[in-house]
Parts: structure tokens; C-alpha cells; sequence
């Protein structure tokens, strides 16, 4: 044999070899469990079913029709923080400790913002870690600052800049345009806060698909939570059919709906698929001021330094500026010159703490705390048991409407118990969302720029390898998922309050 032949041989053996382990290696890779996880923050059938049976959403109709649904039953408080940690540790806000963006410290009851160092259960993707399972985590509401784990974690809200475990994957995002939140929603023009929510959730498609496509993983999970943010906003545009914006939210949940399929197509036919919301969403006509009800009956003290007078008529002045809609005017006044609306802050009376025998937790969605500095042990019990009695009977006085489907002690729904855990929670009604703080002179208010707000019961699809077709979930919690994600692979863990929802995987 020549030169050129054996050349010819040698090359020809070395491209065998190397698509024999390349064979290998995709076969090693095709036999792999994979777990998808995507979040839609706030998604509801109560949106998704019209559309789906109208054909405007097949990838999501497909993998419905191809696995298990059903609502998911989010936690009290109704928000965001306390619900995707509950999603992610399997475990209620009593045993993990975070209730909210603001919460009490025990003894001091001064506010703060709960971070992840504040949750007291593990991650689910710790578990995953712990058995050798490597997971790619993107925009998790509640991950900062972001912990170590055996794979890669970008931090969701309340992260105020890009933060990522590994720490150098911070600058590579920041390099590609990556962003955590788009643009504030109530306080930027719609045609603006559009665009920008668009850009922010294709950026996110986008980062989310090169990392499926470049990292090792066995979990992967992303959230986009710009699906929240246009339904606070433009739920009364779609309710309404605004001719400029009455179609933005089912052209948003298009866009989502295709992501979806790409992430879906992307991962592969040996993975399971889990579409999940942390709550869902609803029609928002009034808020109800919780701080100012709890001081009319005499439970609240309002701070009485400076002029007591003189901030309460500020703040009358501020209601009457917003229902007159003159506020409006200077809003876009200051828009207009380049100024940043969301700066500017109404008037607020400050609590007085140490007086004061109950108080809200915070601003949104807020749970109520019995002050036990200056509230015995047995008079608490009788306190709280008196407020909740009063929530549960009170009605808007001119719709008729009762303010709350549910007012609860801790006690009557969460079995464990946190130091900084309220005495009281709350669900409210339909068209109605709760607020803490002295910052409105009165207990409604309507004409909000605010048009949609939270409700309990979210979404829930399973699909893909190992799930049964055509199962209807009935009564499936929040908390139920992470210990499905971890039955994927055969993991248990006894420290989850949750249970895998019944009959949703094949018998093996």
C-alpha cells in the first residue's frame, strides 16, 4: 500500500473511532432523565382555556392534552416571594419563613425584605444536588442573594442587579443585554412598558435556549415573570377590548406559548415537562387599605410626631388629586420633561409600632401581626380571633360585596410555625386587592391605574416521558410539585410538606 493509501486508512480509522464515541456519547446523552420546568408567574386557566380552545395557543394545548392539568392551589399570602418558595422547597411559608416582599421582625417588628438566606428549607435543586444531578436555574423569584449548587442559578426579583452562582456569569448576561425586570408596569407609558416587557422575555427565551444547548444539565427550570406584570396592567384593556391594547395579553401569552414549544422541542423526547404559575390572576376594580380599617377600630396607632393634621391633610389632598384624575396630568407633566414618575412617592402617616396592638405586614398583599410587646399570650388568641371575625363579616358598603373570601388565624391554616410568622392571613375577593400602610385617608379606593391583580388558584401541566395522558389533577397544591420534580428521579424528600399529585405518572 502507497503512501496515500495508508494516509487515506488512517484518516478514515480516525473518523470511525470518533463517530463510534460520538454514537456513544449521544446515546449516553439520548437515554438521559431529563426535567423541564417552566414558570409562567401568574398564569390562569381562567385566560388559557378561551385561547386554547380558539387554537391561539397549540403548544400549550398540546402538551395539556398530552399529560395531566389541573389548578394549583397557591399559599397565603397570595404573592409571589411566599409562593415560588413554597414551589421550590415544597414546604408553606410556616416552615420556610418567607411571607411576602416585606415582613416583621419578632420582638422589633420592623419591616424587612426577605432574602433566600432567609428561607428555611432546602431547594429542590439542593435535593437534585445532593444525588448527583446537575440543574440550570433562571430568574427564580426569591434566589437572592444566589447560593451554591451543583449547576448554574440566576437570581429572580428581588435581586436590584444581575446576580448568578457562578459569580462570572454575572458579566457575560449583563454583556448580552440580559435583564431581571423590564420596565416599572403602572408607572410607564404602555406603549413603553410593552416593548420593554417584550424585549426582557425574548432576552430570557433566548439565554435560556444557548444554556440548554451549552450546559450539562438533568433539571432545568426558568420563570418569566412578564406574564404578572401585563395582566396588573392591562387586564382592563383585554376585559374592556381597548381597540390600541385590548389584544397586548393574549399577543404576550402567544409569545409565551411559542417559547414554550422551542423549549419543549429544545429538550427532547426523554424529558418531563412542567408548566406551573405560582398563582393566578383576576380582574382588580378597588383596593382595600388594611392599616387604615385595623385604625379605625381602634388596633392601630398612627405616629403622632410632627403635625398630625397637617400629614393627614396631605393626604386627603393626594386622594382627591387621584380621584379628580389631576394626578394624572402632573404624571404626564413630568414624563414629558424626562423625569421618572415612579419617584415620586404619595404622602404616609408612619405606624406607632410600640402603641399599636395589630399592624400589616407590609405594603402588598400583606398578612396581619398581633404586637405580643404589648399583647398577652391569651389576650392575642381572643385579639386575633376578634379581627378575623370582623374581616370575614366586612363588606364594601356600595357594591355589597364581602372584601375577603378568607380571613384565617395562622393557626387554623398552617400546621408549623416561623419567629417571624403574622398572627392573621387573608384572601381577597374578587375586584378587590389588600394593602398595608397610612397612606390613603380612606378604606377604598376605585379608578386604579392597576387593573388586575392576584388569585389563589394557578396553572399545573405535566407532560412528557412518564406522565399519564388525559389525567384532570383535582385539589393539587403549590407545594405538591417539588416533590414530583424529585419522583422524576426517583428522589424522596421526608422534610417536604408536599405530596405528589395522585395518578399523574405511569406505573413503572
Amino acid at each position: 500500500m502507497d503512501r496515500t493509501g495508508r494516509v487515506f486508512l488512517f484518516t478514515a480509522s480516525i473518523i470511525v473511532c470518533v463517530s463510534i464515541f460520538s454514537m456513544m456519547a449521544e446515546s449516553k446523552e439520548v437515554g438521559k432523565q431529563r426535567v423541564l420546568v417552566i414558570g409562567i408567574d401568574a398564569a390562569t386557566w381562567d385566560l388559557l382555556n378561551p385561547w386554547i380552545e380558539d387554537g391561539q395557543l397549540p403548544n400549550i394545548a398540546h402538551l395539556a392534552e398530552e399529560g395531566a392539568i389541573g389548578n394549583l392551589t397557591s399559599v397565603l399570602p397570595v404573592i409571589s416571594p411566599a409562593a415560588w418558595t413554597s414551589f421550590a422547597t415544597g414546604t408553606t411559608p410556616a416552615k420556610h419563613g418567607v411571607f411576602g416582599y416585606q415582613q416583621r421582625r419578632e420582638g422589633s417588628y420592623e419591616n424587612y425584605v426577605p432574602l433566600s438566606t432567609d428561607a428555611k428549607a432546602k431547594w429542590f435543586w439542593e435535593i437534585l444536588g445532593e444525588h448527583g444531578k446537575r440543574s440550570v436555574i433562571i430568574n427564580m423569584p426569591g434566589t437572592y442573594p444566589p447560593g451554591e449548587l451543583n449547576g448554574i442559578l440566576i437570581s429572580g426579583e428581588v435581586a436590584v442587579d444581575i446576580a448568578t452562582y457562578p459569580p462570572e456569569l454575572a458579566e457575560q448576561l449583563k454583556s448580552k443585554g440580559y435583564s431581571i425586570e423590564s420596565k416599572g408596569y403602572v408607572n410607564t407609558p404602555k406603549d413603553e412598558f410593552l416593548e420593554d416587557l417584550n424585549k426582557v422575555t425574548d432576552k430570557r427565551a433566548e439565554i435560556g435556549l444557548e444554556m440548554m444547548e451549552s450546559e450539562d444539565w438533568d433539571l432545568f427550570f426558568i420563570v418569566f415573570t412578564e406574564s404578572d406584570r401585563i395582566q396588573h396592567y392591562l387586564w382592563d384593556d383585554m376585559e374592556n377590548k381597548d381597540k390600541k391594547y385590548g389584544g397586548e395579553m393574549l399577543k404576550y401569552f402567544q409569545r409565551m406559548d411559542s417559547i414554550v414549544g422551542e423549549f419543549v422541542d429544545k429538550a427532547g423526547n426523554n424529558t418531563t415537562t412542567f408548566v406551573v404559575s405560582d398563582h393566578g390572576a383576576g380582574r382588580l376594580k378597588k383596593r382595600f387599605y388594611l392599616d387604615k380599617w385595623l385604625e379605625e377600630q381602634g388596633y392601630l396607632v398612627a405616629e403622632s410626631s410632627g403635625n398630625p393634621l397637617l400629614k393627614k391633610a396631605e393626604l386627603v389632598f393626594a386622594a382627591l388629586l387621584r380621584s379628580t384624575g389631576i394626578s394624572e396630568v402632573v404624571r404626564n407633566f413630568v414624563i414629558f420633561f424626562g423625569g421618572e414618575p415612579e419617584k415620586i412617592k404619595p404622602p404616609e402617616i408612619a405606624v406607632d409600632l410600640a402603641n399599636s396592638k395589630a399592624f400589616s405586614s407590609g405594603y402588598y398583599e400583606p398578612a396581619i401581626y398581633i404586637n405580643r410587646n404589648i399583647v398577652s399570650e391569651n389576650e392575642r388568641e381572643k385579639l386575633a380571633g376578634e379581627i378575623v371575625e370582623k374581616l370575614r363579616r366586612l363588606k364594601d358598603g356600595k357594591t355589597g360585596q364581602n372584601v375577603f373570601i378568607r380571613a384565617s388565624r395562622a393557626d387554623e391554616i398552617y400546621n408549623a410555625s416561623s419567629p417571624d410568622m403574622p398572627d392573621i392571613f387573608l384572601e381577597s375577593n374578587y375586584n378587590y386587592s389588600v394593602v398595608g400602610g397610612l397612606r390613603y385617608p380612606w378604606l377604598f379606593e376605585s379608578g386604579l391605574r392597576e387593573t388586575g391583580t392576584h388569585r389563589i388558584k394557578g396553572i399545573f401541566i405535566a407532560s412528557g416521558k412518564g406522565v399519564r395522558k388525559g389525567v384532570v389533577v383535582e385539589d393539587a397544591s403549590l407545594i405538591d410539585v417539588a416533590p414530583a420534580i424529585l419522583g422524576v428521579f426517583g428522589i424522596a424528600d421526608e422534610n417536604m410538606e408536599g405530596k405528589v399529585p395522585g395518578g399523574i405518572f405511569e406505573k413503572s
